[in-house]
């Protein structure tokens, strides 16, 4: 048995551990929080801790009514931009997921709900497009060590977010390490084009096969 360890006023997400009870015929270990919705909910500790439950439920009930509410703005980019920010920092089998959610990026709860996400950056999404058109329009995080929220977010073209990365990173793909705009140039694609579908998890593979299958289409006689 592990060793008892006292949460007792930490706060984990939307919960605070207020005390521990044991329940069930082994007498096991559970924390009864307060949730910030008034609520209360019995919590193994080591969800606590790992973070899996950060609500007594309604977060998760939240979200699920934001990811299903259109507020007009569900077939957009915007809102697309929103849903690949959450996929590739939850998401295991997002392509992306190892460089933002298995490396401790995350999107604060606030942003969790499309709403308040839209409070926040709609209006400056709106003028960055005006400037530099929807589809060079990109969410960028000022620090990359840390996650998407208000005061570490901005919008940015492909070519000013490849300036504000970790490092200038490669690709392995059909047998050699490439840089994006090294990607776009060889398999005939525009550099946004590569960004913004590495950003939505595209395999490599695919993304050098589509501008082939393009091509194809061109001039089916080359493709024999």
């Amino acid at each position: 048995m592990g060793k008892f360890k006292n949460l007792t006023g930490q706060r984990f997400g939307r919960l605070i551990a207020r005390q521990p009870i044991r329940e069930g015929r082994n007498k096991a270990i559970y924390w009864l929080c307060e949730c910030d919705c008034g609520n209360t909910a019995k919590v193994v500790p080591s969800n606590l801790r790992n973070g899996h439950i950060r609500s007594c439920g309604c977060f998760r009930r939240q979200v699920a009514i934001s990811f299903n509410t259109t507020h007009g703005l569900s077939k957009t980019r915007f809102n697309q931009t929103w849903r690949d920010m959450i996929d590739r920092t939850h998401r295991k089998k997002n392509f992306a997921y190892n460089d933002y959610g298995n490396r401790g990026i995350t999107v604060c709860d606030e942003w969790m709900v499309f709403e308040n996400f839209m409070s926040d950056m709609h209006e400056t999404y709106l003028l960055h497009c005006e400037s530099h058109g929807e589809k060079d329009t990109t969410i960028d995080r000022i620090d990359n060590n840390k996650g998407y929220r208000k005061e570490n977010c901005q919008w940015a073209t492909y070519a000013e977010q490849s300036l504000n990365r970790r490092n200038c990173k490669t690709y392995f793909i059909n047998g050699e390490y490439l840089k994006a705009k090294e990607i776009a140039d060889k398999y005939g694609l525009t550099y946004p084009t590569v960004m913004h579908r590495i950003h939505r998890g595209w395999p490599l593979e695919q993304i050098a096969a589509s501008s082939f299958s393009r091509g194809c289409r061109r001039n089916e006689t080359n493709c024999q």
